[in-house]
């Protein structure tokens, strides 16, 4: 199985653990659901688990969900030697931590990592998302991803 395609099927969290055993799975779709979160759920995550216990798509759609949160240890699960693109475009997302950029960064998730859709979210400019600039410079491809002003 290469393509999982699971949109439009009103599903609110996503199956982590089931795709572990997907090796062969690259593309996995689950866009236009009802999913609140990007968090990895009851995977056990670790900075030094090893390759073949993470997941090895290439690239997650997760576009036109409800997503207003994302796990700042999320990039922990997947395989940096295969991650290609995340697609959040059409969310929520006010938010994102920096350790998210520091996890990209340091695993080594730039040199195949080069698509990071945020199109269409609500993302709060402040001095928090000086990282994201960073990396989006850093990446092959991205669209121009907007703020929106912080009033608070």
């Amino acid at each position: 199985l290469n393509i999982l395609d699971l949109e439009r099927n009103s599903i609110s969290t996503i199956p982590w653990k089931s795709l572990l055993d997907m090796t062969h799975l690259e593309i996995l779709k689950l866009d236009s659901n009802m999913i609140r979160s990007l968090d990895i759920g009851a995977l056990k995550y670790d900075e030094n688990i090893q390759y073949n216990e993470r997941i090895h798509i290439k690239v997650l759609n997760l576009t036109n969900n409800k997503i207003d949160s994302v796990d700042p240890n999320v990039f922990l699960i997947f395989n940096p030697k295969r991650l290609e693109e995340i697609d959040l475009r059409f969310n929520f997302i006010k938010h994102l931590s920096e350790s998210i950029g520091k996890h990209i960064i340091e695993k080594n998730f730039l040199n195949n990592f080069n698509k990071f859709h945020l199109q269409d979210n609500e993302l709060v400019c402040d001095c928090n998302l000086v990282w994201l600039k960073n990396v989006l410079n850093r990446m092959k491809y991205y669209n121009s991803t907007e703020c929106h002003m912080n009033l608070d």
